[in-house]
């Protein structure tokens, strides 16, 4: 048995493993299918860099969102901006310069086990968790904030553990400017701000504790210079409290002060939810938990500072973020990872093999989900770009009509087309008591313009959307024009 153990676990072994995965990570990047999220986020940096401000022309009438979007990810937005600027409006541009940060969360957790002077056996496992985690199989290569996030989180904890070691002022305030740079790329980076102030006053690190809140509330501040003039601040806590999703909780401040203390007591009992969202994140929460419980005095004995800084950042992301979502527990990976990573090296060193077993079983469940997500990635994959030029060549383009079409269409042809999201009509749907009908979304679709409506297969597969294995009620505003076995155009009557 131990002889097993000490070849699975040898160094030769884990760099195999993490160039199978690395492997198996590669592949799914080719023609990585559209997320919606992206063609919003893609949005806002775009009209950033075409007109200094940021607004979402594809979806009106909700917020006023096609004139100004004040709620927007600041340095998210001008990161992608200026990806734009160099590569042009390009998905796999945008999609690609998430990569860079993944990378440099792998390096700072390198970086951290060398810190505390543990061999690279520590680093090699962590990676290999990391590189074999679903969700951050799917995140690594999407145009969203997640990993942005995730990479500052362990940054910060480097830092502030850096600190700890050597007492140097200069790490604490590098640790709060890109706490501040946190609250920049995502409101919910706030997380990180709270989590930081909390652990250096719960230490004692009083002169840490001040060059944190110092450089931190500079770059943060930034935040703040776009809501300055007029009424944008107002407009800006308007959106807050009237954001579209608000009945799913994705708000901060919605509801008024007893709707915020009772959402902040929800949201404590439905943390764990968090954790257990589902198959993308469910083993690694599972391996997490299993390596905190049954290793925890040894834990808490070398890895103190992780662990309270791991809790302080658990509350702060539940009391003060927008919701409970998988997504959001990215925040907490960095911490997570050297927890994990450590337990499961020090019960092969101590040779504790029902807790070997224990593991070994958890983390066979998460190639499992793995492969569940490269099937699912490329079954959903195809030449974006390409697919989405030829169909709207379909169109005649020279009066430039009104389109509306899924929101993943804007790329890459946005700048060529006058295109509108369905997403509109989602948002509005968040108000009916009832779903809206096909009459309904035709009516809206003809009195916002609309010359033509596409409907593609990934709407047709799913039965809460609309068009569900392509159905189309019979009505009087619009009428085939073109279809094929991806998508079917509507054209106004």
């Amino acid at each position: 048995m131990n002889k097993l153990y000490k070849l699975i676990f040898s160094k030769t072994t884990l760099y195999v493993l993490l160039f199978l995965s690395f492997v198996f990570w590669a592949i799914t990047l080719h023609n990585r299918f559209i997320e919606n999220d992206e063609a919003i986020l893609g949005e806002y940096s775009y009209h950033f860099l075409k007109e200094g401000v940021v607004r979402l022309k594809t979806i009106p009438l909700i917020l006023d969102w096609d004139e100004r979007v004040f709620g927007h990810h600041r340095f998210f937005t001008w990161y992608g901006a200026g990806i734009i600027q160099v590569f042009g409006w390009s998905i796999t541009a945008l999609k690609a310069s998430i990569i860079p940060f993944y990378g440099l969360f792998l390096f700072l957790l390198y970086k951290y086990f060398k810190l505390e002077k543990f061999e690279n056996t520590y680093f090699l496992v962590g990676a290999l968790l990391i590189l074999t985690c679903p969700i951050l199989i799917l995140k690594s290569f999407s145009f969203r904030p997640d990993i942005i996030l995730m990479t500052e989180g362990m940054a910060i904890l480097y830092l502030i553990r850096k600190y700890r070691v050597k007492q140097n002022l200069l790490y604490a305030a590098v640790a709060g400017g890109i706490a501040g740079l946190a609250f920049l790329t995502h409101l919910n980076g706030m997380a990180f701000c709270i989590a930081g102030f909390f652990f250096l006053l719960i230490r004692r690190e009083f002169k840490a504790l001040m060059g944190f809140v110092i450089a931190g509330a500079v770059i943060g501040g930034v935040y703040f210079i776009e809501l300055i003039p007029d009424n944008n601040f107002e407009r800006f806590i308007y959106e807050l409290t009237n954001w579209p999703t608000v009945n799913h909780g994705e708000n901060y401040i919605g509801g008024g002060i007893w709707g915020i203390i009772e959402g902040r007591i929800v949201k404590l009992l439905s943390e764990h939810q968090r954790f257990f969202w589902g198959d993308t994140v469910i083993a690694f929460s599972a391996l997490f938990f299993s390596v905190l419980i049954f290793s925890f005095k040894s834990i808490k004995s070398q890895l103190g500072d992780v662990l309270l800084f791991l809790l302080l950042l658990i509350l702060s992301l539940n009391l003060f973020g927008s919701h409970v979502a998988e997504r959001y527990l990215l925040f907490y990976y960095g911490p997570m990872a050297v927890i994990t990573a450590y337990g499961v090296v020090m019960a092969v060193k101590n040779r504790v093999y029902w807790k070997l077993a224990l593991f070994s079983a958890i983390f066979i469940l998460q190639l499992v989900f793995a492969v569940k997500i490269f099937k699912e990635i490329r079954s959903y994959s195809y030449p974006t770009a390409e697919t989405h030029k030829n169909i709207l060549a379909k169109i005649p383009n020279e009066s430039a009509p009104k389109i509306l079409a899924p929101c993943e269409l804007i790329f890459n042809e946005f700048p060529h087309y006058d295109l509108y999201s369905f997403k509109t009509y989602e948002y509005l749907q968040e108000d009916m008591d009832d779903p809206m009908s096909h009459a309904q979304l035709f009516q809206q679709a003809a009195e916002l313009g609309m010359q033509y409506v596409i409907i593609n297969d990934r709407m047709a597969r799913y039965k809460d959307n609309w068009f569900y294995q392509w159905q189309i009620d019979d009505n009087s505003l619009y009428k085939p024009f073109f279809k094929n076995d991806r998508y079917i155009i509507l054209k106004r009557i």
